[in-house]
């Protein structure tokens, strides 16, 4: 996973050079949501079923890389599980998990309604 290795991981040393407490310590950018200009066409571009099982926002695409936003970091088989289902390499940016839940959740109305309106269109489309 690349936003790990993006992220600067330091092997076991803080910056300061204490030894950390028997794991690597990364460094990932923060990024507040509140602020943040979401492209609702990237958005709509992934599935809301994978945002919503892996809590994670995507930011920015570029070529093959993805910035994405997620509230826990850590959790590093479950963003290369997630890495693999996108077939993008990850770059991992860091939100307050409340705030990628929060936005997840009043993106999945319009969403639906969305689906709901194009489905509409495709049967309009067939009569």
């Amino acid at each position: 996973m690349s936003g790990a290795r993006t992220g600067e991981r330091e092997n076991g040393k803080r910056e300061n050079g204490e030894e950390g407490i028997g794991r690597p310590f990364f460094r990932f950018e923060f990024v507040d949501l509140r602020s943040q200009n979401m492209d609702s066409g990237l958005l709509r571009s992934i599935p809301l079923d994978l945002m919503l099982r892996y809590e994670f926002l995507p930011l920015e695409a570029h070529d093959h890389q993805l910035s994405v936003a997620v509230g826990d970091p850590t959790n590093l088989d479950r963003l290369d599980e997630l890495e693999m289902k996108l077939s993008r390499r990850l770059l991992i940016k860091v939100a307050a998990p409340s705030q990628v839940r929060e936005f997840i959740k009043r993106t999945e109305p319009s969403q639906r309604v969305l689906e709901e309106a194009t489905e509409e269109f495709r049967m309009d489309a067939i009569d």
